[in-house]
């Protein structure tokens, strides 16, 4: 992202993800000096495989397709 001034990260989360911790990605990503507002940041209510969740894959759909329009 250095590099490439114009790339830009689309982040998806869930809040009960109990393969990675919560939060991890954003200790990460925070430290790095990178500007926050190339990275996109969603959370959904299921875990780390938020699309098994009929909800939060439409949201997750919504949210991914969104992402892209907006470049």
């Amino acid at each position: 992202m250095r590099q490439n001034s114009q790339l830009r990260l689309f982040n998806a989360q869930g809040y009960y993800d109990f393969a990675t911790p919560f939060f991890g990605a954003e200790y990460s990503l925070k430290r790095t000096g990178i500007p926050q507002d190339r990275i996109t940041w969603k959370y959904y209510d299921a875990g780390h495989m938020m699309y098994v969740r009929d909800e939060d894959r439409a949201k997750l759909s919504a949210d991914i397709r969104a992402f892209i329009r907006a470049r």
